[in-house]
């Protein structure tokens, strides 16, 4: 293990000014030396570069490396074209082999979806008929299945470009220890998992296509393998302006009917419809078909037809500022979670949940994975708490390292393929047995108090090894 406080790390010049070359300014702290990312190319990490990324490892640091797509041997990741080297297992039934389930970001449900349908929406947008654009992702995909088994080819891609294997080589990697396991031991499943997600440039504020803020039992590397440019069309921004409005409106005047009841809490006015909140048209739940879902279609992107003086400025509007990257990443430093959850904590009733309701319940401010950090919700977490968390875009062929117990977020700004791998490192272990225990003083039933990773277990095998 590398020596820390040793000799300035290779980030900077000899001046103390970043070397942009080989770093990512991505936070705006004052009084720290952490507020760059180190930031290899792939071909350099193949050349030897162990050593500087332990420096910034064992810190607790992120690492993004380039180009790793530039080490492969180009085969591609378009969906459809993985949808189509799928193995499906000979007993599926017609219908589960031509649709998927799908989680649609206003009502943070599984939705039943026909595949292709999905895979269209993906680069052209699917819309419901209220107008409202519908942004859909599927996570750990293929679902309750291995990655190598059923994509094969794209299993050995992804293995071929992954950097720093000594670490994430889910089979062999010596300083992963989640390797350590004995063959008799049932081991976690670690990954890899595709997640193929919907996203637009555009903060929406109201079903925009995110992960909210978590923290994982272990350690992860993500690439994004593939991703497509989805452009609003301006009636749809506009459809979304006005949904916000309506529901804002409901939630008003049922606050206002919640404080007009007697001291047995008998309601002294009488209901009306407007006080009830709507539930977004154009999906049906799972519990309530099994069929592919008929009344969500592709959209169209803004055509000519419609270059008037008055559309053309309105997709101005809309097309201005696209994002170089494909998604957009906010990750917290440790020693700031403390301050994080009293903020999330003192401001929860300004965060929305699914369909627009406040968030009215909180166990753990980052274990119930409810919150997401916009932008405005940023800049007053530092204005009253001073922290800020490392804020980047992930572009194309980049690879990011997730070290264990940093929470984090992420929003995607275009349709993304993104191919992601758990591993435990010597370094953060420590950490990944903290959140474990954590994880299990939840209340019972909670999301995230299963062990699923047996971290213990690994680190009691690692010990006797």
């Amino acid at each position: 293990m590398p020596e820390l406080g040793g000799s300035k790390c290779s980030c900077f010049t000899e001046s103390s000014e970043a070397n942009n070359e080989t770093s990512r300014k991505s936070s705006c702290r004052k009084n720290s030396n952490d507020n760059h990312i180190y930031c290899p190319t792939a071909r350099d990490v193949r050349d030897g570069d162990l050593d500087h990324f332990q420096e910034h490892w064992s810190k607790g640091q992120p690492v993004i490396v380039r180009d790793v797509l530039a080490l492969s041997s180009g085969l591609s990741w378009e969906p459809l074209v993985m949808w189509r080297a799928l193995r499906e297992p000979r007993d599926k039934k017609e219908h589960e082999r031509f649709s998927v389930m799908a989680v649609e970001s206003l009502m943070l449900r599984e939705v039943d979806v026909n595949i292709c349908t999905f895979f269209q929406g993906y680069t052209r947008g699917t819309v419901d008929p209220e107008g409202l654009p519908v942004l859909l992702k599927l996570k750990d995909w293929p679902q309750h299945s291995s990655f190598d088994d059923r994509l094969p080819r794209h299993g050995a891609e992804f293995m071929s470009m992954l950097p720093y294997r000594e670490y994430t080589d889910p089979k062999s990697g010596p300083l992963n220890l989640a390797v350590k396991l004995p063959k008799d031991v049932k081991k976690p499943d670690l990954g890899p998992k595709a997640y193929i997600a919907y996203g637009v440039a555009q903060e929406l504020g109201i079903g925009d296509s995110v992960t909210k803020i978590h923290c994982d039992t272990c350690d992860a590397i993500n690439i994004l393998t593939h991703s497509s440019e989805l452009k609003l069309r301006a009636k749809r921004i506009e459809a979304i302006e006005k949904k916000k409005e309506s529901l804002n409106k409901m939630l008003e005047n049922r606050i206002l009917q919640a404080s007009q009841t007697d001291p047995d809490g008998h309601v002294l006015t009488a209901p009306n419809e407007s006080t009830k909140v709507a539930r977004p048209q154009g999906f049906k739940s799972v519990s309530s078909t099994k069929q592919p879902v008929q009344d969500v279609v592709p959209d169209e992107l803004e055509g000519k037809s419609e270059r008037t003086g008055q559309a053309r400025s309105k997709k101005n509007k809309v097309e201005e500022n696209q994002p170089e990257g494909g998604a957009l990443w906010d990750i917290f430093r440790r020693e700031d979670v403390r301050k994080l959850q009293q903020y999330l904590k003192k401001h929860a009733g300004e965060f929305r949940d699914c369909n627009y309701e406040p968030v009215n319940q909180v166990d753990h401010p980052i274990h119930d994975n409810c919150f997401y950090l916009t932008k405005e919700h940023k800049r007053k977490l530092k204005e009253e708490c001073g922290i800020e968390p490392w804020t980047f875009e992930q572009k194309l062929g980049e690879a990011i390292f997730i070290p264990a117990g940093c929470p984090h977020q992420v929003r995607n700004l275009k349709s993304c393929v993104k191919v992601a791998l758990d591993f435990v490192s010597p370094e953060n272990m420590r950490e990944c047995v903290r959140l474990t225990e954590e994880f299990r003083l939840l209340p019972k039933g909670h999301r995230a108090n299963e062990d699923k990773l047996e971290v213990c277990k690994t680190f009691v095998h690692t010990l006797l090894l």
